[in-house]
């Protein structure tokens, strides 16, 4: 098996932890090309419009919550997506 690491500088320390979810918390990573989404003046998407999103919709499912992110921020460039759009997000249901 191959290991690889993407975003990994070198002589840069990198700490590890762990967290347990309980049953209904959610994980979710996404790549900086969500936050860094820039509107026709250059704007931002920023941390605050995700958790805004995450916060309207957090009842509605992984799925319909994950598409409904990656439309808003598609809408936000107006469709000139400058860079990568990842989102992956993991459920503990029981």
């Amino acid at each position: 098996m191959n290991n690889s690491c993407i975003g990994i500088a070198e002589d840069v320390k990198y700490d590890t932890s762990e967290a347990k979810l309980k049953p209904g918390d959610t994980f979710v990573l996404f790549t900086d090309g969500i936050l860094e989404a820039p509107d026709k003046n250059n704007n931002e998407y920023g941390l605050d419009k995700v958790i805004e999103q995450f916060s309207n919709i957090k009842n509605i499912g992984l799925k319909n919550c994950g598409d409904t992110l990656i439309a808003d921020v598609l809408d936000y460039q107006s469709g000139n997506r400058f860079d990568d759009i990842t989102l992956l997000m993991l459920k503990r249901n029981k």
